[in-house]
C-alpha cells in the first residue's frame, strides 16, 4: 500500500445533486490499485453506510466532523485501542455522545433566549424540504451519535455558543456541534495505517473550511472548486487546485496525482 486518500462528501465527492458518477472512474482506479478510500464527512454513520454501499467501499470511515472512526473488522492484523463494536466495526470516538450535546444546546438556547432550529427540532419531512434530500436521507441524517447539527446561526449565536463551551464547525446554512474534527480523526487513522505501512502516503480532498483539520493532516492537500469556480481561501502551503468542480475535479486530482 503506497497511498490512502481521504474525501469529503458534499461538495467534493458528491455533487449538488448528491450524484458521484463524474468520479466512477477514478473510484474505479483506486479499487484496482487497492488503495483505501476513507470518507471523512460531516454525514452520520448511517448516510456514510449508505454511499458506501453504493460506492462498493469496505474501508474505514470517519463520520460527522472527525466525532467517530468506523474501522471494519480484518482492517488490521494487530490489536487498538477502541470504544465499542457496532455492525462489524471497531469504533474510536471523540467526545460525548450527541443526546448530551443535545442537552447542552438546549439549556443553552433557553437561559439565552436564541431562536435557531436543530436537525433534532425537524421531522424528516421537514428535513427533506429544508434540504433537498429525500425523506429516506433525511431520517439518516438525522441520526446523529456523536454531534447536533444547527440551521442558520447568526455570528451572535455562534458566539454565544462558543463562549459557552461548544466547538461550532461549518458555516453558511448548516453548522455541525461536536468535540472533534476531522483533522485528530485523519491523524489517528494513518497513525494505525502506518503501524503497518510506515511509509504511506495521504492524499486529503475538500472544499470548504470544514476540512481545514483534514488537509492540514496529509502529506498531500487537495482543494476542489466550488460550483462557481473558485476556491475556498484555505491559507494552506502547498496545497493542490484542482481542475473541476466537486466530483470532477475530484477525479482530475487523483487522476494526476495517482
Amino acid at each position: 500500500m503506497d497511498h490512502i486518500v481521504y474525501s469529503d462528501l458534499d461538495g467534493t465527492l458528491l455533487d449538488g445533486s448528491y450524484s458521484f458518477e463524474e468520479a466512477r472512474s477514478a473510484l474505479n482506479m483506486l479499487r484496482e490499485r487497492c488503495i483505501p478510500l476513507v470518507l471523512c464527512s460531516s454525514k452520520t454513520r448511517s448516510e456514510i453506510e449508505e454511499y458506501r454501499g453504493r460506492m462498493g467501499l469496505n474501508d474505514p470511515f470517519i463520520s460527522e466532523n472527525g466525532s467517530a472512526i468506523y474501522v471494519p473488522d480484518g482492517t488490521f492484523s494487530f490489536d487498538f485501542d477502541y470504544d465499542e463494536i457496532i455492525g462489524g466495526h471497531r469504533v474510536i470516538g471523540f467526545g460525548r455522545r450527541s443526546g448530551e450535546v443535545r442537552r447542552r444546546i438546549e439549556e443553552i438556547r433557553e437561559v439565552e433566549g436564541l431562536d435557531f432550529k436543530t436537525f433534532n427540532d425537524l421531522t424528516a419531512e421537514e428535513l427533506s424540504v429544508e434540504s433537498g434530500l429525500q425523506v429516506g436521507e433525511a431520517v439518516l441524517a438525522k441520526q446523529r451519535e456523536y454531534s447536533e447539527v444547527i440551521l442558520g446561526l447568526d455570528d451572535r449565536e455562534r458566539d454565544i455558543l462558543e463562549e459557552n463551551g461548544l466547538n461550532v464547525v461549518g458555516g453558511g446554512r448548516y453548522f455541525c456541534v461536536c468535540e472533534s474534527d476531522k483533522g485528530t480523526a485523519v491523524k489517528t487513522l494513518t497513525g494505525l495505517y502506518r503501524r503497518a505501512h510506515p511509509n504511506v502516503k495521504t492524499i486529503g480532498l475538500g472544499d470548504s473550511r470544514n476540512d481545514v483539520g483534514m488537509l492540514e493532516a496529509v502529506d498531500i492537500p487537495v482543494l476542489v472548486q466550488k460550483p462557481d469556480g473558485s476556491y475556498e481561501n484555505m491559507g494552506l502551503d502547498g496545497i493542490v487546485r484542482a481542475d473541476g468542480v466537486g466530483p470532477v475535479g475530484w477525479a482530475s486530482a487523483l487522476d494526476e496525482i495517482l
